[in-house]
């Protein structure tokens, strides 16, 4: 298992847009997507001089998610 990924910074009212390997998908594959907010020096939730940090975000996508017609389309090529 591997990641691979890079940071981006998302500016309010854009999006990003990011595609896998379908070919390696099933009905238990999943993209955990982890992000967090950039907040200006000294508005952080947590004191910064304090042990510990921001709260982990992800963004979870699975099998589910994908529209209707590739699910079915994947589930035909899914060994039986």
């Amino acid at each position: 298992m591997s990641e691979v990924g890079s940071p981006i910074t998302v500016l309010p009212g854009k999006a990003i847009l990011f595609s896998g390997p379908v070919e390696e998908f099933s009905t238990h594959w999943q993209f955990h997507i982890p992000f967090w907010f950039e907040l200006p020096r000294g508005n952080q939730l947590r004191d910064e001089n304090a042990w510990g940090g921001e709260p982990e975000m992800f963004l979870i996508y699975i099998f589910w998610d994908l529209p209707t017609s590739v699910q079915k389309e994947l589930k035909a090529k899914l060994p039986k």
